[in-house]
């Protein structure tokens, strides 16, 4: 006979025992949906207070801006710069 695991209810209904409270729903979703929390309620919140989808759409991309600068940034300064050098340097 099989070894019944304690704690896994797949092929018979959940006890009332085993059940947890809104309380721990709550947790339990908040805890792996945060960055739908970020995302959805977040903006809302923001909103409320009047700020345009502009600004909210500016705040959203302009760590992305920042990131795609720092890379242009590494670009020209491990790459280009050194390339152009090695160019100077031959004549």
């Amino acid at each position: 006979m099989a070894e019944k695991k304690h704690g896994e209810f797949e092929r018979e209904p959940v006890p009332d025992s085993a059940k947890k409270g809104l309380k721990a729903f709550v947790g339990m979703y908040a805890g792996e949906h945060c960055a739908g929390t970020e995302l959805m309620i977040g903006p809302l919140f923001v909103a409320a207070w009047g700020y345009d989808m502009v600004s909210k759409v500016a705040n959203i991309a302009a760590p992305w801006m920042v990131l795609v600068f720092l890379g242009f940034v590494a670009l020209y300064g491990l790459i280009l710069m050194p390339m152009g050098s090695e160019k100077e340097n031959a004549q």
